[in-house]
């Protein structure tokens, strides 16, 4: 299990009487109670005192590999709440709490016989996981974090904010510390956890390979440009994301046209293309459409789906007619955990798809595009020609490999959490939910009646992150895998339910 979800656990405590041996032990057994059974650990840290707090800094080693159970290693971010100090502290971590050992004399904080009581505010860090125990603790995803710091599913952070689970700068690099034991580095983006990560994927998918490119536009954009070749008319809906936000990429670099259908609609059919096949054969000059594309959801229409009836109807046309066919699906496993399709029934009515690693999948970048390996065996030379040719991209792969390892399971049971909440708060008269026709992850929220502000930060508290409300006082809320670590009741009693 990573520390993928894990928030700060902030923890009040006070120490006991010191004595003579200024012996402090910080009271957080709480915190770790029952959770892992992992070594016993010797943190040997600074801590450099200042009018905002103590930090631990600089873990040295660890010792007494197994001593006993349910014990391990945490650094440990602490709080004064006055004066300052420089101590060296050796600290020993277990069920019990954590002990430090004060060495130095005069602490004014300890008084003359250093037996004042000191409150502290304790955040727990875990930081060092031996690697006998990794198999284990990577197990799942999001429940770890939580259960290092004592969490239980009522005080687990939701957060409706984002496709993904949003790690923070911290979050990322503690994960990534956990996945790096055995892993094998890519060169140049070859080989290594891409090569595993790319076969991972074109497995899922039904394809014979895939490529790691570290951005979806350069995704669809290689993809469209491979399946049109000479024939460079392209249909595109008018809402995509090609056509509307990458900067006429395809036309300026690759000499396509890209022609938008169905505009303020996220469902082009099979008659929109007839006429554009129509009027492209009827000019003095033959322009024959070389590729389609679909993006399902469709961002700019608050992820509503491309209707899978028309997207079958759509392939049999383009496929009788020898045009290329490319899924932008950057947000294909949030589509298929609402429509029931899996993601290789989507992928079967497509040459190419790509699929986003840093939506849902939490890496700090990335895509991966899947297809024949007749079209893709050669994509590094136009990857490269692109300014794509990263020399390493493993932190990135390693994470979306780590997330994507299970991710239609974890992500059911959040899309069944979320539905039971938006039950609750259509029947609760204080709300009103809209949700948008053959959608997905989003709805809107809004409050009838009070401050939504002040609701936003209530929730907040109470473990609900929510975005900043519009001026009407709604919210748009996003279902992602943290909503898997509560229940609906626990979730509905964070609006105040």
């Amino acid at each position: 299990m990573p520390f993928a979800a894990q928030r700060w656990k902030r923890v009040r405590v006070t120490h006991g009487q010191l004595g003579d041996q200024r012996r402090a032990s910080l009271h957080i057994g709480q915190v770790l109670e029952g959770k892992l059974s992992v070594d016993e650990a010797l943190l040997l840290s600074w801590i450099r005192g200042s009018d905002d707090g103590v930090v631990a800094r600089n873990v040295m080693g660890r010792a007494g590999v197994g001593r006993g159970p349910q014990q391990w290693m945490v650094p440990v971010r602490i709080f004064c709440v006055k004066d300052q100090a420089r101590l060296r502290c050796p600290a020993v971590c277990s069920r019990r709490g954590i002990e430090w050992y004060v060495s130095g004399a005069g602490d004014p904080r300890l008084g003359a016989r250093g037996s004042e009581r000191i409150r502290w505010d304790c955040e727990l860090w875990p930081w060092y996981i031996h690697p006998m125990f990794r198999r284990t603790f990577l197990a799942t995803p999001l429940a770890a974090a939580a259960a290092a710091a004592g969490e239980t599913a009522a005080t687990r952070r939701v957060k409706a904010t984002n496709d993904g689970v949003a790690l923070n700068p911290v979050e990322y690099a503690t994960l990534l510390q956990s996945l790096t034991v055995g892993l094998e580095p890519d060169s140049y983006c070859l080989g290594g956890v891409v090569a595993k990560l790319e076969q991972t994927v074109a497995t899922a998918l039904g394809k014979e390979m895939a490529v790691w490119l570290s951005t979806g536009t350069l995704a669809n954009h290689m993809a469209v440009r491979a399946l049109a070749g000479d024939r460079r008319r392209v249909m595109v809906q008018h809402e995509s994301h090609l056509f509307n936000d990458c900067g006429d990429c395809c036309q300026t670099l690759s000499g396509l046209h890209l022609v938008p259908l169905a505009p303020g609609k996220a469902t082009f059919t099979v008659e929109d293309l007839e006429r554009e096949a129509a009027r492209g054969a009827s000019g003095r000059v033959t322009v024959p459409i070389g590729a389609i594309q679909i993006e399902t959801p469709v961002r700019r229409k608050t992820g509503e789906a491309f209707d899978f009836g028309e997207v079958k109807r759509v392939s049999q046309w383009a496929r009788q007619r020898g045009i290329g066919m490319h899924l932008d699906g950057a947000r294909l496993y949030l589509a298929a955990a609402y429509s029931g399709v899996p993601v290789r029934q989507y992928a079967d009515l497509f040459d190419t798809v790509y699929v986003s690693m840093y939506k849902y999948f939490n890496a700090a970048s990335g895509a991966v595009l899947a297809g024949p390996k007749s079209l893709l065996e050669n994509l590094y030379h136009p990857r490269r020609m692109f300014g794509n040719g990263l020399h390493a991209v493993w932190p990135f792969a390693a994470v979306a490999q780590h997330y994507l390892e299970g991710f239609p399971e974890r992500y059911g049971k959040a899309v069944a959490v979320s539905e039971r909440v938006i039950e609750g708060l259509q029947a609760d008269s204080r709300f009103a939910v809209t949700r948008v026709p053959n959608g997905t992850n989003i709805f809107q929220l809004r409050l009838k009646t009070g401050d939504a502000g002040a609701l936003q930060r209530r929730a907040r508290e109470a473990g609900l992150v929510l975005a900043a409300p519009g001026q009407d006082g709604s919210f748009s809320v996003l279902v992602n895998e943290t909503w898997g670590g509560a229940t609906a009741e626990e979730i509905l009693g964070r609006l105040g339910g």
